[in-house]
């Protein structure tokens, strides 16, 4: 049996192969997930907690200047969940292309400013298996555009002078032999040892990137949310699916894939769907 077939006869049992939350917190247990409408409520977000939702509109490009005058970009995205619909505004140009209408994403690490979030360079977005929005709460969400949106330089988290609200400041340093290397290591994730070779049981529960020969992913091993890289190849072959243009929404939605594998640092050079 191929190992998409394992994959797809194991999640057969389950009535709705549609994502939801309840779901998503069985299967990954990464970070406590907060819907929008406990978030509207509460007006807070912890650093530990995430939210999930669908991109049902995106703005234009936009801009603004720094407290140095220097102009800057920014959008907005309408994001609706189960329960409720909420602007998100995101800084920085470089994420413009990333996030498509339609599609499913995990927000954390972000600032929230009374209905709105912020989602800014210490935030963590991730792309997550589509899931079913209320007809009701995706029209409301189509029409948060037509609302006054607020400032993007109003209750900025760091306070540098020159900086990008959300903009670390300083790196952190990580030994490797005679060697330091320089790293931005995100909260909530274990970095695996270069040189740690390990036979473990994963669940692959995240892409955080989708290269043409390459996927960079996280997942579950020794009690631990870790990054790994895999080959296309690798992938390709031990779950069965062609590399296609839409093998990232494939992959999403046969997760968690659970696996035998073999890994060096943080590199998974053997793998068997288990």
């Amino acid at each position: 049996m191929s190992g998409l077939n394992m994959i797809r006869e194991r999640r057969s049992s389950f009535t709705d192969v549609c994502f939801s939350f309840k779901d998503e917190k069985e299967s990954c247990k990464l970070d406590k997930i907060k819907t929008i409408r406990d978030v509207k409520s509460s007006s807070k977000l912890l650093k530990t907690e995430a939210i999930f939702g669908k991109v049902v509109d995106i703005s234009d490009l936009r801009t603004y200047k720094t407290q140095d005058k220097v102009e800057k970009k920014f959008f907005y995205l309408a994001v609706a969940d189960k329960t409720d619909s909420i602007t998100v505004m995101v800084y920085g140009e470089e994420r413009f292309k990333r996030f498509k209408k339609r599609s499913c994403y995990s927000f954390k690490n972000v600032i929230v400013d009374g209905n709105t979030i912020k989602v800014t360079r210490l935030t963590t977005v991730l792309k997550i298996k589509a899931f079913k929005v209320p007809s009701k709460v995706e029209k409301d969400a189509q029409t948060l555009r037509k609302q006054k949106p607020v400032s993007p330089t109003r209750k900025t988290p760091v306070k540098v002078k020159g900086s990008d609200p959300g903009k670390p400041v300083k790196s952190k340093q990580v030994k490797t032999g005679t060697k330091s290397q320089e790293t931005n290591v995100k909260p909530g994730t274990t970095k695996v040892r270069s040189d740690a070779v390990q036979n473990v049981k994963i669940k692959i529960t995240r892409i955080i990137k989708c290269l043409k020969t390459k996927f960079h992913l996280e997942a579950e091993f020794n009690s631990k949310q870790q990054k790994v890289a895999v080959t296309s190849r690798l992938l390709s072959k031990a779950t069965g699916l062609k590399l296609q243009d839409d093998v990232e929404e494939k992959l999403l939605n046969l997760m968690p894939i659970s696996a035998e594998a073999k890994i060096q640092g943080n590199k998974i050079t053997e793998m068997k769907i288990m």
